[in-house]
């Protein structure tokens, strides 16, 4: 009796061990079904040892090579190759074209800045000089992602030529007048839009103080040829033209009250912006930052546009074209800083391109410099949402999400909150000043 117990207890235990085999050989087949494979389709890929393109080359893979996709993180995918792990962009694995015989190559035609992502605040690689040549791997949309020697990264497609850039090139007088349309106001009143480029020609308009005009021609002789508000082309002097916007400042009134304020929150949707050390994104920071903000300034009675309410991209060009279409007093676009290394900057800056928005990045930097991370002043700022604002803007960048210290305050409630409370006082300074 006690030996046909031991048998069935023997049997009961190999039956146990025979169902954990094959549960595990099920698992590994069903996770190993489960994970991804891909085919290097495009150009050799670069592994990297992190998910950031400042961290360690490991290897390349070369086009036609199998490898395993492990994890998908963001903008990243972890992947195996040959034994090793590590990471490669998703926008280089996405690329499904093979790669060409003919290279399709391009010239910097200026000096230029290699950034790590496609936006115009992304933390730059490496400088790149005038007529430098890169390898274009990918376009998205005004961007394009590039290989010059033995660096990646992102460059405007605007500063890519396909001929090798000539520092004195040869001109046609077609070259020479095409611009690309930008706005000037007129000085004073009654001027005179010329048939021709002379005080001595016919006058086909009389303008007043403040008028927009576009410019469709380059100064010539000192003359600009211009197009008014009613559509009427003709000349005007350029003694008589000014970037600032005169008839705006005339309008603008003593309080905040009415006012038209655009907040810009930066980046959105695909474009996360910076990413800090606890992987959180600046877009969601820079838009409930902005939301406080309108709060503030709805209190006080301004008429408050947002370029964005949720998570979704708008480009550039669309937010300023927000701006300039409204007419905008002001134009408070809210970003935050980063460095390609962690904990090494802190603090905030207050950017502004025209001289028109100088008063107006001071009376701002004036109640910014008083919350409690550090401040690095008022810096003139090259960005296209100030550049191509036709209205007193600028671009405040307030923290680094490169750093420990400043991601604990960008995060906070309590310092959004303070933002949005010292902009607001900067922004009623600056109206009542006027």
């Amino acid at each position: 009796m006690q030996l046909k117990k031991k048998i069935k207890k023997k049997s009961f235990f190999i039956f146990l061990f025979h169902l954990g085999i094959i549960l595990l050989c099920g698992l590994s087949i069903f996770l190993c079904q489960k994970q991804e494979s891909a085919t290097v389709e495009n150009l050799a890929w670069t592994i990297y040892e992190k998910p950031n393109l400042h961290s360690s080359r490991i290897t390349q893979i070369p086009y036609g090579k199998k490898i395993k996709i492990l994890k998908k993180l963001d903008y990243w995918y972890q992947i195996s190759y040959q034994g090793k792990e590590g990471w490669v962009p998703s926008w280089i694995a996405d690329t499904k074209e093979k790669p060409n015989t003919k290279e399709k190559t391009a010239y910097t035609m200026k000096k230029v800045a290699l950034k790590e992502n496609d936006y115009e605040t992304s933390p730059t690689l490496t400088s790149l000089s005038k007529g430098e040549k890169v390898e274009i791997l990918k376009e998205k949309w005004n961007w394009s992602f590039v290989k010059v020697k033995d660096d990646y990264g992102w460059i405007p497609s605007s500063n890519l030529s396909e001929l090798k850039y000539n520092t004195n090139p040869v001109q046609t007088e077609e070259q020479k007048n095409k611009v690309n349309p930008r706005i000037l106001y007129v000085r004073q009143q009654d001027t005179k839009l010329r048939t021709k480029p002379s005080t001595k020609s016919e006058s086909k308009q009389t303008l007043r103080a403040g008028a927009k005009v576009t410019v469709l021609k380059n100064k010539t002789d000192q003359w600009y040829y211009v197009q008014t508000a009613s559509g009427e082309k003709g000349y005007i002097a350029s003694w008589l033209l000014t970037t600032e916007n005169l008839s705006h400042d005339n309008k603008r009134k003593n309080n905040l009250k009415g006012a038209v304020i655009v907040i810009d929150p930066g980046h959105g949707g695909q474009d996360a912006g910076s990413v800090s050390q606890d992987n959180r994104y600046e877009k969601d920071a820079t838009l409930a930052t902005s939301k406080c903000l309108e709060k503030e300034l709805k209190k006080q009675g301004a008429k408050v546009i947002m370029t964005r309410n949720d998570d979704e991209y708008v480009s550039l060009e669309e937010r300023t074209d927000i701006s300039n279409k409204n007419e905008a007093d002001a134009f408070i676009c809210i970003h935050f800083d980063s460095t390609a290394s962690s904990n090494v900057a802190s603090g905030t800056t207050t950017y502004y391109y025209h001289e028109n928005s100088k008063g107006l990045a001071n009376k701002i930097n004036q109640q910014i410099k008083k919350l409690p991370l550090p401040n690095r002043g008022v810096q003139f700022g090259d960005y296209q949402v100030t550049r191509e604002n036709n209205e007193p803007a600028v671009l405040l960048e307030l923290g680094y999400m490169s750093t420990k210290k400043d991601e604990k305050y960008i995060f906070s409630k309590e310092y959004q909150q303070d933002v949005a409370n010292a902009v607001t006082k900067g922004l009623l300074n600056y109206f009542s000043n006027q």
